[in-house]
């Protein structure tokens, strides 16, 4: 089983998360409903992959990727957010986040997501990549995120 650390500080997001992955390789391991519980929980529990959300009370998501990283811990980091500003998100691609879900995706794409992550790859949302695409590159042509499927970033 892979072990999953849910920080998401709505009841009803880790209610529906852990329906989600019942009889799958995942299990929810913990969850924590802020960034200081989250901190706290991966340092006991050592997660395989934290599933993060960005607004969070006390201490927000980007601020535990942050300790996170600069604590060179090993568990994969999943960012699951209704919303993530540009800054955020070419931060969280810059700091090799694993994963990055929009929560008003497809459910099937956490799932994708979460495998590829724990098979050592990353995956981004579509609508992710392709505004992170666009901020890389402002100039390149974008396919629309619509017609894009999954993108598995191996």
């Amino acid at each position: 089983m892979i072990r999953i650390l849910l920080a998401d500080d709505h009841p009803m997001i880790r209610t529906a998360i852990e329906v989600l992955l019942r009889d799958t390789q995942f299990e929810l391991a913990a969850t924590a409903m802020n960034g200081a519980e989250a901190l706290a929980e991966v340092e006991r529990l050592k997660p395989d992959i934290l599933l993060v959300d960005l607004e969070m009370p006390e201490v927000g998501g980007m601020d535990v990727i942050r300790k996170l990283k600069s604590d060179r811990m090993t568990s994969r980091l999943v960012i699951l957010t209704a919303a993530i500003d540009d800054s955020s998100l070419m931060e969280a691609r810059s700091l090799r986040v694993n994963g990055m879900v929009l929560k008003n995706s497809d459910p099937a794409y956490l799932l994708e997501c979460l495998e590829a992550v724990a098979a050592g790859r990353t995956w981004m949302d579509p609508e992710l990549q392709a505004r992170a695409d666009q901020l890389a590159d402002p100039d390149a042509e974008q396919p629309a995120p619509a017609q894009r499927p999954g993108v598995d970033l191996r």
